[in-house]
């Protein structure tokens, strides 16, 4: 794997949960190079492994940037988040078996929990009542990709505002905090999510959000 920029690195990054999230709109994420990033988690941490696949989620880009009807959204992203689904269990059911402990794969309503949706909340409204935050979100949002005409960039901004709390927090699952994200590729989004996590920018968000400083962000490459 190449390491290119690493955002919050701590001494005991090697202990630290992996959290691999796939986005379904980037082309990277082939299966070839799901299984190295698989492989190079097992063998660069001690701790657990958590595959992350934002289904429906996915749904809002494919609504408000590819223009499908909201039913369409969701089918799209359901079928291919099952499709996807099942091609991983595929690659990780061929591991040994101490390796297949200490892999989790879930969808984006399992990592949907209470907690998470109360942070999701605080970010939508801090979106709503900070100016200069949500200038910031809808400059990132017009970087990406701009709306297609008819949408609002509030409504495109909702992806952006739904993972924002797992880039600055980690996601807990099951009792364990992923708090290690390798992804090809870094972006405003991240370096913001950084920002926000030590209190750099947006302290009152940081202070909503109990960060705990421990989101570290890493931007890696299949060789």
């Amino acid at each position: 794997m190449r390491i290119c920029k690493i955002l919050n690195q701590t001494q005991n990054l090697n202990e630290k949960n992996i959290l691999i999230g796939i986005s379904l709109g980037n082309r990277y994420f082939t299966l070839e190079n799901i299984l190295c990033y698989l492989e190079w988690a097992l063998a660069y941490t001690c701790g657990r492994i958590l595959i992350l696949i934002p289904d429906r989620l996915h749904a809002l880009n494919y609504h408000y940037r590819n223009g499908y009807s909201t039913a369409r959204a969701l089918n799209v992203a359901l079928r291919k988040g099952t499709d996807l689904n099942s091609s991983i269990y595929k690659i990780i059911n061929k591991f040994p078996s101490k390796n297949l402990k200490r892999i989790t794969v879930i969808r984006w309503d399992e990592a949907l929990d209470k907690k998470l949706l109360e942070k999701i909340k605080a970010v939508n409204r801090y979106y709503v009542h900070n100016s200069t935050f949500h200038s910031i979100i809808d400059s990132i949002v017009n970087e990406n990709q701009p709306p297609i005409d008819g949408v609002t960039t509030n409504q495109a901004a909702q992806y952006i505002l739904n993972e924002l709390p797992i880039l600055i927090c980690g996601l807990s699952y099951n009792s364990t905090n992923y708090n290690l994200l390798p992804y090809p590729g870094m972006s405003s989004l991240d370096y913001l999510a950084n920002a926000i996590q030590s209190g750099k920018k947006f302290p009152e968000l940081t202070h909503q959000l109990n960060p705990n400083g421990q989101m570290t962000i890493m931007e890696a490459y299949v060789n």
